[in-house]
Parts: structure tokens; C-alpha cells; sequence
């Protein structure tokens, strides 16, 4: 978990709160990860919330999806992901349980907060291979 990020994400609390109260649902995880990106942003350097990529590994019933942030630069090195787990119904799928049933809006705006919190928690460092790497050394 990277600490600086989660400070500052909970820093901007209160204004994230007012903008989930605002949002239309259905809400998507690639939303929650965008704007929980938008809140730690603050230049270059940081995970892009405008760079967001998804990867989606799914059945019927449940699935993952990896999201990818490379870091807002002309030239990216650093990148971050984030894997959320989610299932096929309101029992087994927090986002769903928190649409479907939900229908106090502050109440509803807390229920995404923390599932944006988790996001940032989770947030990790992609490590890059050596520059130079050749497959035949054994070293």
C-alpha cells in the first residue's frame, strides 16, 4: 500500500462524498478507479487518471478485472495496477448490493467512498524486468 496516496484520498473525503451523491447509477468499477485515481493525482509523475487501461477476466458467475495506470509523464516508466474481484450477484458483489438496495444517497455515496478507498489501498507499483535482459543467461 502506498501511504502518501492513501493520505491524500482521504484528504479530499468530504468533496468526494458530495461528487458520489451526484453520480447516476449504475456506477462501474472503471468509474470508481477513475475517480479515485482523479483524487491522489496531483501531477506529473502520479498514476493518470486520463490513462486508465482494463482487463477483464470473467464467466457467468464472477469475474476479475486489473486495471493498469501508468504515471502522468511524455515518457511513462512507472505504472500502477489494482485487481478487484467481483461476483454475479447483490450477496457477492459489494457495487451491486450498494445499487440494487441502497436507497439513501449519502448513505450509498459512503458505501463507494470505501470501495474507493480499498482501490487506493490496493494500489501497487508495477516492478519493471532489467533493461538488458537476454533469455540465454542462466545467471
Amino acid at each position: 500500500m502506498l501511504t502518501e496516496f492513501t493520505d491524500r484520498f482521504i484528504a479530499c473525503k468530504e468533496q468526494t462524498l458530495r461528487e458520489l451523491q451526484q453520480m447516476q447509477t449504475p456506477v462501474t468499477y472503471k468509474d470508481l478507479v477513475c475517480m479515485a485515481i482523479k483524487c491522489i493525482h496531483i501531477g506529473t509523475g502520479d498514476p493518470d487518471p486520463k490513462q486508465i487501461y482494463e482487463i477483464r477476466d470473467s464467466d457467468a458467475f464472477h469475474g476479475t478485472c486489473v486495471y493498469v495506470i501508468p504515471e502522468e509523464q511524455f515518457r511513462r516508466y512507472r505504472y500502477w495496477y489494482v485487481m478487484i474481484e467481483y461476483g454475479s450477484c447483490t450477496t457477492c458483489d459489494t457495487l451491486q448490493r450498494l445499487e440494487r438496495y441502497e436507497k439513501d444517497p449519502l448513505a450509498r455515496a459512503h458505501g463507494y467512498w470505501t470501495m474507493m478507498l480499498h482501490i487506493v489501498q490496493g494500489l501497487s507499483e508495477m516492478q519493471a524486468a532489467p533493461a538488458f535482459f537476454n533469455p540465454e543467461d542462466d545467471t
